[in-house]
């Protein structure tokens, strides 16, 4: 028995149905990958609509996920532990860097600020008490950047959210 399952035409087929299951393996995987890590950024209809660069003042529908962030607040900006009271943001964090565009306050030319994966979201102060549903959880936000310029702006870029919602 062991001399027929040693012969070479059984370690042929022995080959040449791994290298068939290790390719199936392969195109399954790459595919389940796609579906499994998918970027909620890939929600745009092709990668070709993803934002690259924003402009102070553009409209924008970004993909992302919302976390709540804690910065240090009056009376010193400085820190939580030296009696700062705490400050409670809710921060959009997409999946790639987008370069960030404005104008510059002193002389109006237009100027690139860096490059940001996390946007301040600028929100009515009710909606923090009625949608922490949509913490932690991956959304479409639909409203108008601005630059950061003032010491609770604590991002490069804010979003003055115009809509958000959840997406499944």
């Amino acid at each position: 028995m062991s001399d027929f399952l040693s012969s070479s035409l059984w370690q042929g087929i022995g080959v040449i149905i791994s290298f068939i299951l290790a390719v199936i393996s392969l195109i399954f995987t790459t595919d389940l990958r796609a579906k499994v890590f998918k970027s909620k950024n890939s929600l745009f209809d092709s990668k070709d609509m993803r934002p690259r660069e924003l402009l102070d003042g553009q409209i924008v529908t970004l993909f992302g996920k919302v976390k709540e962030e804690v910065f240090a607040g009056p009376p010193n900006y400085e820190s939580i532990n030296d009696g700062d009271r705490p400050q409670f943001y809710w921060l959009l964090y997409v999946n790639e860097p987008i370069a960030i565009f404005g104008r510059c306050f002193e002389n109006q030319e237009l100027s690139e600020y860096g490059n940001t994966c996390c946007f301040q979201l600028a929100l009515k102060e009710d909606f923090y008490n009625n949608r922490n549903d949509i913490l932690d959880k991956f959304v479409k936000v639909d409203g108008q950047v601005f630059l950061g310029h003032t010491g609770c702006h604590k991002t490069k870029a804010l979003i003055d959210v115009e809509k958000i919602e959840v997406v499944t």
